[in-house]
């Protein structure tokens, strides 16, 4: 959740590993979070390894939690459980 990752390629590299154990990942970010490329990017580069891993881009807001963050939370759960 509004994750700051400094090396997207370097932390995808683990993503086919986690595929094939059946992880999955949910990645919340923001529209004018400085942090929102390298998330993008990095949701790309494990989504190519098989990764299924889902990413919001909260509108409107900068590296913070949006008002409805339960509800967010709970939608992520869903996700990742399935």
């Amino acid at each position: 959740m509004v994750p700051a990752i400094r090396d997207p390629e370097a932390l995808a590299s683990l993503a086919a590993e986690a595929a094939e154990r059946g992880i999955r990942g949910w990645l919340l970010t923001s529209e004018h979070d400085p942090s929102r490329p390298q998330v993008e990017q990095f949701h790309t580069e494990v989504t190519k390894r098989g990764l299924a891993c889902e990413l919001v881009v909260e509108p409107g807001l900068g590296h913070d939690f949006p008002e409805d963050f339960g509800g967010k939370l709970a939608a992520a759960l869903k996700f990742i459980l399935r």
